[in-house]
């Protein structure tokens, strides 16, 4: 990971007792990894082909509205999100 200290960025790694290949297919499925969350109440999930989803949600956490145009690039060891309209600029997911 290119870990740039000049960077306002987070990183999470953990462990699982499942192998590589089939947490990849576990995250290809975004919009089950979403609805999973329980502080995290689907308004509104729009997959509009070509790796653009649009995605509406309660963030039951805080009490905001989610609401946001999702890029994702399918990548050979998991995902990377990017995020048009929200805090978050982006998400990468390795497995």
């Amino acid at each position: 990971m290119n870990q740039d200290p000049n960077r306002d960025a987070a990183w999470v790694s953990v462990e699982t007792p499942f192998p590589a290949p089939w947490l990849r297919r576990f995250v290809a499925d975004l919009e089950r990894l979403y609805r999973i969350n329980s502080l995290l109440e689907i308004r509104r999930w729009n997959d509009k082909g070509q790796g653009r989803v649009r995605l509406e949600a309660l963030n039951l956490s805080n009490g905001k509205l989610l609401e946001t145009d999702l890029r994702v690039e399918r990548l050979d060891d998991g995902l990377r999100l990017d995020f048009k309209h929200s805090l978050k600029t982006s998400t990468r997911l390795r497995c």
